[in-house]
């Protein structure tokens, strides 16, 4: 990127950040990046880019569970990666229970709330009880010392 002489000295980190990078973050979520000198200001700035949200849903169920879960929901599997904004699900199963759900990372609350709308008018269509879901913003900073997967 060239040096524009419009944006004073001082602006020019910010102006980075704003135009070529938060796109570039945006069309590469996992996109990894490493400021030196980045000032505390901007650095909070950038703390948005790479927000995440969780989306943790779960709901009372006859089965299948196991291997059978995992045959029977397919091809819902394959179609969840379709969704907007979604990065990744993590499939979750209590059979002694009854038991299932899933721990979803959206890129977007917005995005996180539709899919679950969506999702929650899917299970009680298809007869399912008890659906309970809950959108969570992730911390980042600390899910980076744990290893968390954002």
């Amino acid at each position: 990127m060239a040096t524009r002489h419009d944006i004073g000295l001082f602006d020019r980190e910010a102006a980075f950040i704003d135009r070529p990078l938060i796109p570039l973050r945006r069309s590469f979520p996992d996109l990894k990046l490493v400021f030196e000198h980045i000032t505390a200001r901007t650095q909070a700035r950038t703390q948005g880019v790479n927000m995440a949200y969780i989306l943790q849903v779960d709901f009372s169920m006859d089965g299948p569970f196991g291997a059978d879960m995992a045959q029977a929901f397919e091809g819902l599997a394959r179609s969840i990666n379709q969704e907007a904004g979604m990065r990744w699900k993590i499939w979750t199963e209590d059979a002694e229970a009854r038991e299932a759900g899933g721990v979803y990372l959206f890129d977007t609350r917005e995005n996180a709330q539709r899919y679950l709308d969506m999702h929650a008018q899917r299970l009680t269509q298809s007869g399912v009880r008890n659906i309970r879901g809950r959108i969570y913003a992730v911390n980042a900073a600390l899910t980076a010392i744990n290893h968390g997967p954002v």
